[in-house]
C-alpha cells in the first residue's frame, strides 16, 4: 500500500466527517422521537383521564427521568403480568443504554482519524485524568443508530399492544 498524500488524508476525512456528522443527526431524530414517545406515553398512563396535568408534568422532564417514571408505572401497571413487566424493564435498559450513548456523543468533542477510518469521541478535559477517548468506525455508528431506532420501535409496538 502506498503512502496517503495530505491531499488525499484531508479529502478523506472531510468525507469521513460528512458520513459521521450524518449518523448522528439521524441519532439525533431517534431520541428525540424516543423522548417524544415515552412522554406521551407517561402522559396517557392513566387512559387520559389526567392528561393536561402528566402532559404538564412530563414535558419538561429529562429522558433518564422519563424512563424512571416509565419503569415505575410499567412494574405497577404489569405486576401480575411478569413477561409483559419483563419486556418493558428489558426495552427500558436497553433505552438507558442509548440515553448513555447519547450523552457521549452530544457532550464528547469529535475528531477524526482518516487512514484508520475512525471517529475519534472524547470527553472531559484534556487536563483532567477522567478524560476519555472512544473511537467508532462507519459501521459502529450504523449499528448504534439502529439500536436506537430498534429500542424506539419496540416501545411503539409495547405501547399499542400492551400500554394504552
Amino acid at each position: 500500500m502506498s503512502a496517503w498524500t495530505g491531499i488525499e488524508i484531508r479529502e478523506e476525512r472531510d468525507k469521513l466527517e460528512r458520513e459521521v456528522a450524518a449518523l448522528l443527526g439521524f441519532m439525533l431524530f431517534e431520541y428525540a422521537r424516543l423522548d417524544m414517545a415515552l412522554g406521551m406515553a407517561l402522559a396517557w398512563a392513566d387512559g387520559g383521564r389526567d392528561l393536561k396535568s402528566r402532559s404538564e408534568q412530563f414535558a419538561g422532564a429529562n429522558l433518564y427521568s422519563k424512563l424512571a417514571a416509565f419503569a415505575k408505572a410499567a412494574q405497577a401497571k404489569f405486576k401480575r403480568n411478569p413477561q409483559i413487566k419483563e419486556a418493558f424493564l428489558g426495552l427500558i435498559d436497553d433505552a438507558h443504554r442509548a440515553r448513555e450513548f447519547r450523552n457521549i456523543l452530544v457532550h464528547g468533542r469529535w475528531g477524526f482519524e482518516a487512514t484508520e477510518q475512525t471517529a475519534v469521541c472524547v470527553t472531559g478535559l484534556p487536563t483532567s485524568v477522567g478524560q476519555r477517548e472512544i473511537r467508532y468506525t462507519i459501521s459502529d455508528l450504523q449499528g448504534m443508530l439502529e439500536s436506537v431506532r430498534s429500542v424506539r420501535q419496540r416501545l411503539h409496538k409495547l405501547i399499542a399492544d400492551k400500554w394504552l
